[in-house]
C-alpha cells in the first residue's frame, strides 16, 4: 500500500504540489483554512491533517501568518483514535467503540453496546466496556424492562456485571394501573441494598389526563415519606406543571427560589433560578429530533443580562447559537454557525463576537477525495497586506483531492507571468477577475474565480443634487472612496467630450440620453502611485405630463412627485396625481422624477358645469330626462361628444360633423345619471343628463 508522504518544511507557494499524489486509499487528508479578524488584526491559519488509517498515525502540518502571508509549514507526527459506529436498519446505534492508534495498529479503548426490542424498537440494554488493549472488560450495564403494552416497568443501572449492588447505582420502578402510570420510584444503591430517594405520584381527571403530580422524599430515617411538592398540571398550557422551591432568611427576606416547569413525561421544559435579588438563570428546552435539547438560556447578574438561543437541525445536531447581552456598560453579541455535509462532517465554521470592537473567526474544511478536486484561493488583501497599483503579487492556492499531477489554465492571461501554473506572479493594474480551471491526471476538473484588486483602489460615482434639476440646468457632484481628499482632481465630460475640471459641475440645456461622466485622479496613501477611477450618469428628463379629465378630477400622467397650478399660481397642498378643479380657468401641473428633475405641462382649460347649464341659448339638450334618445341643438361643427357614467367611465364617443344638431341613441344604456362632454380646439363643455325607463 502507498502511504502519504508529508514534507516537513514547505516553501510559501508549493502548497499545490504538497499533495499532488492523492489517489491512494490508505489515507484521509483534511485541510483547514481559518481566518481570524480582531478589530484591525488579521490572522491566517492553514492546517493539513493526514491520517494513516492503517497504522493510526497523524501527520499534522500548520502554517500561519499574522498581518502577513502564511510562513513555511511546521509539521509533527501524532497518534489518533479511530471510532466505529454500527447502526441498526432503523438508524439506532448498536455498537460504538474507540481504538487509539499506536503507529503500528490500534488497541481497544472503550465500547458501548445497545440491544433493542425487534417489535417495539425500545431499548432493552446498554453495556459499557473498558478495553485493555486486546480484550473488553464490562464496566457498567443499564437495563430496561417493559410490560405487554410496552410500558416501561423498571430501569436499572449497575456499575459492573457482578451480583453486588455498588454505591451510586440506581433503580427506577414504574407502577401502572390499567395501563395508566400511577407512580415512579427512584432508588440509589448503598452497599448491597436499595434505598428510596424520590417518589412521583400522579393523579388524573375524568378525561384520563394528568392533572397533578405529588413529589415526596423520605425523612432522615429513610422509612417515612414526607411531602415535598403538590404540582398541578394546566390543561390550557399543554399540561405543564411547576416545581417551586423558595428559601428565606431569618428575617423573612427571599434569598433564592427555583422554578422548574416540566411536561407530563417529566421532561424539563424551563428551569429558572433566582438568587439573592441579583442573579437569575433561565433555561428553556424543546424536543428536537428524538431528544430534548436546550433551546434558550437567559442569565443576568445585578441587572446585566444575556440571552443565548441554541440552534439545532431537524435531527437534533447542534448547528450553532446566537447570544446577546449587555446592561453593564457595553452590549455585546456573538454567534456561531456550523455547516455540515451529508455525512455530518463540518464544511465551514463561523464565529463572530462584537463588544467594543468586532472579532471573527472563519474556517473552511476540505476532505480529500480521489474523484473531486477542492480549490480555495486566499485573497492577498485578507492577510493584512497592502497592495498598490504596480505591485506584483502571488496568489495563495489551497488544493485537495483528485489525482495529481494537476494542470492549470488562467483566463485572461493579462498581467500574468504564466497562465499555466498554480501560482503565477500577477502584476496589479486596477481590478481584474481571473477564471482558473484545474484538471487532474484522470480528468477531474474544477473551476474557481480569483479577484486581484489594489487595497486602496478608488471608486467614484456621479450624483445629481436634489432640487437642482429643471428644464434649463442640472448640478452634479462626485461620490468617491479610497481617495485622498487633498490630492483628488475631477474632470467632467459631456457625451465623452471633456468639459472642465472642477469638483461640482452645472450642465445647461441637457437632453434625454446625455451622458455625464467624471474622471477621478488621486494619490492613495500608503500607495505612492497615482490611481484613477471613472463614473458616469445617464441624464433622462421626465416626459412632459399630460392632463386629462375624468369626472370629477383632473389627472396628471404618473410621476415621482406633483405640484398643481391655477392660472400660473401655485395651489398649495395640491401635490397628488389628481386635482378636483374649483374654478374655470387654466390648470397646469409640474412633475418630478426620482432624480429630482422636473417639467411642467401645457395649460389645460377647464370650465365648470354650472356655468354651461345657464347658457341655454348656446347649447340645448332635450328631452332631459330622456327614455330612448336625446337631441343636441346649438353645437359647433366638428365637435367631439363623449358620454360618461357617474364613475367617470367612457361609454360612447361621437363626432358631430357639420350639422348644429344631433340625435344620440340611449336605448342600450341602463337608467341612471350620465355626463355629456363636448370638446374641440375652442371649447370644453359638460352637462348632466338622466335616462329613465
Amino acid at each position: 500500500m502507498k502511504k502519504t508522504a508529508v514534507i516537513l518544511i514547505l516553501s510559501l507557494f508549493s502548497f499545490a504540489e504538497m499533495y499532488s499524489q492523492t489517489c491512494n486509499e490508505d489515507s484521509v487528508v483534511i485541510t483547514y483554512f481559518s481566518h481570524s479578524e480582531d478589530w484591525f488584526i488579521d490572522f491566517i491559519l492553514i492546517k493539513i491533517d493526514s491520517f494513516d488509517v492503517v497504522n493510526g498515525t497523524l501527520n499534522s502540518c500548520e502554517q500561519s501568518g499574522f498581518m502577513s502571508l502564511p510562513g513555511p509549514f511546521t509539521c509533527q507526527q501524532k497518534l489518533f483514535t479511530r471510532r466505529f459506529l454500527q447502526l441498526s436498519s432503523s438508524g439506532d446505534t448498536l455498537i460504538y467503540s474507540s481504538h487509539p492508534g499506536t503507529g503500528i495498529g490500534y488497541v481497544n479503548e472503550s465500547r458501548v453496546e445497545k440491544l433493542f426490542d425487534s417489535l417495539s424498537g425500545k431499548v432493552l440494554s446498554r453495556k459499557e466496556f473498558n478495553g485493555n488493549g486486546q480484550t473488553w472488560t464490562p464496566s457498567m450495564e443499564e437495563t430496561w424492562t417493559y410490560d405487554s403494552l410496552a410500558n416501561l416497568l423498571n430501569y436499572e443501572r449497575i456499575s459492573d456485571q457482578g451480583n453486588s449492588i455498588l454505591e451510586k447505582d440506581s433503580l427506577v420502578i414504574y407502577n401502572y394501573a390499567s395501563g395508566i402510570l400511577q407512580s415512579v420510584l427512584y432508588q440509589d444503591g448503598v452497599g448491597a441494598n436499595w434505598i428510596d430517594l424520590l417518589l412521583f405520584s400522579y393523579s388524573y381527571n375524568s378525561s384520563g389526563q394528568k392533572d397533578s403530580v405529588h413529589i415526596q422524599k423520605p425523612d432522615s430515617t429513610g422509612i417515612n415519606w414526607v411531602d415535598s411538592l403538590q404540582g398541578y398540571y394546566d390543561p390550557s398550557n399543554n399540561f405543564f406543571a411547576n416545581y417551586l422551591a423558595v428559601v428565606h432568611d431569618t428575617s423573612g427576606i427571599l434569598v433564592d427560589s427555583l422554578t422548574i416547569n416540566f411536561d407530563t413525561l417529566n421532561n424539563v421544559r424551563t428551569y429558572k433560578l433566582f438568587y439573592d435579588y441579583f442573579f437569575n438563570l433561565h433555561d428553556e428546552y424543546d424536543f428536537v429530533g428524538n431528544s430534548w435539547y436546550k433551546k434558550i438560556y437567559n442569565g443576568s447578574y445585578d441587572g446585566c443580562g444575556s440571552r443565548t438561543d441554541f440552534l439545532y437541525d431537524q435531527l437534533g445536531v447542534s448547528v450553532g447559537y446566537d447570544k446577546d447581552g449587555g446592561g453593564c456598560g457595553h452590549g455585546y453579541h456573538s454567534d456561531l454557525d456550523i455547516i455540515y455535509d451529508s455525512l455530518y462532517r463540518p464544511l465551514s465554521y463561523h464565529s463572530l463576537t462584537s463588544v467594543l470592537h468586532t472579532n471573527s473567526y472563519d474556517s473552511v474544511y476540505f476532505y480529500n477525495s480521489p474523484t473531486k478536486i477542492s480549490l480555495h484561493y486566499i485573497p492577498v488583501t485578507e492577510m493584512g497586506v497592502t497592495v498598490c497599483n504596480g505591485d506584483t503579487v502571488q496568489p495563495f492556492l489551497i488544493i485537495t483531492g483528485g489525482c495529481g499531477p494537476y494542470s492549470f489554465s488562467w483566463q485572461p492571461s493579462t498581467g500574468l507571468s504564466s497562465d499555466t501554473v498554480a501560482s503565477p506572479l500577477i502584476f496589479v493594474n486596477d481590478s481584474i477577475i481571473y477564471t482558473i480551471t484545474v484538471t487532474d491526471s484522470i480528468g477531474n476538473t474544477e473551476i474557481i474565480n480569483y479577484t486581484v484588486r489594489p487595497t486602496y483602489l478608488p471608486t467614484v460615482s456621479v450624483g445629481l443634487f436634489p432640487g437642482t434639476c429643471n428644464m434649463d440646468s442640472a448640478r452634479f457632484y462626485p461620490s468617491y472612496q479610497n481617495a485622498a481628499g487633498s490630492g483628488v482632481t475631477i474632470q467632467w465630460y459631456l457625451n465623452g467630450v471633456y468639459d472642465t475640471t472642477s469638483h461640482f459641475k452645472i450642465f445647461r440645456g441637457l437632453q434625454a440620453g446625455d451622458s455625464i461622466s467624471c474622471f477621478l485622479t488621486t494619490t492613495n496613501l500608503p500607495c505612492s502611485q497615482q490611481s484613477t477611477a471613472f463614473g458616469y450618469y445617464i441624464f433622462d428628463l421626465p416626459s412632459t405630463p399630460i392632463i386629462s379629465y375624468s369626472l370629477p378630477s383632473l389627472f396628471s400622467t404618473q410621476a415621482f412627485a406633483y405640484q398643481w397650478y391655477f392660472n400660473q399660481v401655485q395651489l398649495f397642498g395640491e401635490t397628488n396625481q389628481s386635482l378636483v378643479p374649483q374654478n374655470t380657468g387654466n390648470y397646469t401641473v409640474r412633475i418630478w422624477d426620482s432624480a429630482g428633475c422636473s417639467v411642467i405641462s401645457a395649460p389645460y382649460y377647464f370650465q365648470i358645469t354650472n356655468v354651461i347649464e345657464n347658457q341655454h341659448d348656446q347649447f340645448l339638450i332635450y328631452p332631459n330626462p330622456a327614455s330612448t334618445s336625446i337631441y343636441l341643438n346649438g353645437i359647433d361643427e366638428n365637435i367631439e361628444i363623449e358620454l360618461y357614467d357617474v364613475y367617470g367611465s367612457l361609454m360612447q364617443t361621437i363626432q358631430s360633423g357639420v350639422s348644429s344638431s344631433l340625435e344620440i341613441d340611449l336605448s342600450k344604456f341602463p337608467a341612471g345619471s350620465y355626463i355629456i362632454s363636448l370638446r374641440n380646439d375652442k371649447i370644453f363643455l359638460t352637462k348632466r343628463v338622466t335616462i329613465i325607463r
